[in-house]
């Protein structure tokens, strides 16, 4: 049975879930502009987590660009 959240990003390319991530980064980042603590360190935080996602997917999809 799939879910809710399978369903809306399990077809996604690897190209589009980066921009996704990308995009919740930068809103988190946004958020964190304006926050105030501790709101704003963690805020920034989830900006730099989905980041690291991000990073962590475009390089695995460019790995397997190369290996092909």
């Amino acid at each position: 049975m799939k879910t809710q959240l399978h369903a809306e990003w399990g077809n996604l390319t690897k190209t589009e879930r980066v921009q996704k991530y990308r995009q919740f980064a930068q809103e988190a980042h946004n958020l964190a502009l304006s926050a105030a603590p501790p709101s704003k360190e963690r805020h920034a935080d989830l900006a730099r987590q989905w980041e690291l996602l991000a990073d962590a997917i475009e390089n695995e999809a460019n790995q397997q660009a190369r290996a092909a």
